[in-house]
């Protein structure tokens, strides 16, 4: 993946990791709710959700990262965590290879580089890394999600409620939480949703208030986000 140096920008390394995305599976676009140095590519899920390889630009290195996304739409809170994705997206020290250790364990070393730049071999490297995140680490998330979707669901319905609320409401409901419950609720995942195990109520409140901007955005897709994960 060697070029001049004039042309290695973002936006022709966005339209290289699109084409080497395809044999893997044709149906990958890119999310244009995305540009610039945040480049994204999702297809459709036959369970209703979005599969996601996705890669930051970073002084001239790329980190590539892949998520299950709930919606590709653009959210007001911060991208690297959010209960509307499973896995990692836009790098925080989650690149595939990272992810990867993780899961399963450093066992295999191979074929998952996953900090890429204009370099040679660097076409083989990025296809041999989405190849082996969409055989194993894709088909991994979903199984946590339905898993969780108990979890999920629960806080999904819980948001529900306060969307429906005023703002005084929700004000109020906020300051009947502990610091330690608002402190549990922040940057979480939906891969951290789904894993919990006996959450409180007033952790599932906090985690729904910690991003409430985006569920009054989804508010409408929050009932078929509850079907899609008993359809995966």
């Amino acid at each position: 993946m060697t070029t001049d140096e004039k042309t290695k920008t973002a936006a022709a390394w966005a339209r290289k990791f699109g084409e080497l995305l395809q044999p893997i599976n044709v149906d990958y676009r890119r999310n244009r709710a995305y540009s610039g140095r945040f480049i994204e590519y999702i297809r459709p899920l036959a369970c209703g959700l979005y599969a996601s390889q996705n890669c930051i630009a970073i002084r001239g290195t790329y980190y590539h990262c892949l998520a299950v996304l709930f919606s590709p739409v653009r959210l007001k809170t911060l991208m690297l965590f959010s209960p509307f994705y499973g896995g990692a997206r836009f790098h925080d020290g989650a690149t595939i290879q990272l992810e990867w250790y993780k899961e399963f364990g450093r066992e295999q070393r191979e074929g998952l580089h996953s900090v890429h730049s204009w370099r040679a071999r660097a076409e083989e490297l990025i296809s041999v890394s989405c190849a082996n995140a969409e055989k194993r680490l894709l088909p991994h998330y979903l199984a946590i999600l339905s898993q969780g979707r108990q979890e999920l669901t629960r806080l999904f319905r819980r948001a529900q409620q306060l969307v429906a609320l005023s703002d005084r409401e929700v004000a109020a409901v906020r300051a009947s939480l502990s610091a330690d419950d608002m402190k549990a609720g922040h940057e979480v995942t939906a891969i951290d949703v789904a894993r919990r195990k006996d959450t409180s109520d007033a952790v599932v409140t906090a985690t729904a208030l910690a991003y409430l901007e985006d569920f009054r955005v989804l508010a409408g897709d929050l009932p078929r986000y509850c079907d899609a994960l008993g359809a995966i």
